[in-house]
């Protein structure tokens, strides 16, 4: 798609591709952490090193397209994209964070968070297809979108049956004000893998 507009947009896929790649990382090291929550600090430095290597990716496409004499298609998308893959890496560090805060590696972990995480990792994977599919495969990036569609409305369903659960009968109160945020934020790392597929729709679109 990209390269037969502009030889140059392969190095801002492979940038792209970069962060991508970050999100899958720190989506499965999350999974780890729901599902055996044991080394919980190492994990979510680890999943925090993602975070920052996103971060630099990034910037790095900010500093190519700033350079590059023939933009690549349009900067505002690829620098949309850049950001919104970025920010999907940090709202995933973000869980980590909070399970860090709240010990969870003191608990069983709840059987939702562990759902929403699985389906947090197929949701980046589907994006890391679509982002390598870019360069020459619209209809693909198409498919895998709505890939990352359907993964949020799984998440959506796991989120409101835990939120169901969460306040049945009579529980304690610090346990539903820490696990209500752990599936506020898991349910926006969904989200925003939902507004990283769109930004790539946008692309596949116009130079499809």
């Amino acid at each position: 798609m990209f390269d037969s507009i502009f030889p140059q947009n392969r190095e801002f896929i492979r940038g792209l591709s970069r962060i991508a790649g970050r999100l899958t990382a720190s989506a499965r090291l999350l999974q780890r952490l729901f599902e055996a929550p044991h080394g919980l600090d190492s994990l979510v430095d680890a999943i925090r090193d993602a975070s920052r290597e996103a971060e630099v990716a990034a910037h790095d496409v900010d500093l190519r397209l700033d350079k590059a004499l023939l933009p690549p298609i349009d900067r505002e998308d690829v620098h949309r994209l850049a950001r919104q893959l970025q920010a999907a890496v940090d709202v995933v560090a973000a869980v980590a964070e909070r399970a860090r805060a709240f010990h969870i590696e003191n608990e069983r972990a709840r059987v939702p968070a562990r759902e929403m995480s699985a389906v947090i990792v197929r949701t980046a994977v589907a994006i890391e297809s679509a982002v390598a599919r870019a360069e020459k495969a619209p209809r693909e990036v198409m498919e895998w979108c709505a890939k990352v569609r359907e993964c949020e409305a799984e998440g959506e369903a796991i989120y409101q049956t835990a939120m169901e659960a969460l306040f049945d009968g009579t529980p304690d109160a610090l346990e539903v004000v820490k696990w209500k945020d752990l599936y506020d934020t898991l349910a926006r790392a969904l989200e925003q893998c939902r507004h990283t597929a769109s930004a790539l729709e946008s692309i596949a679109l116009k130079h499809g």
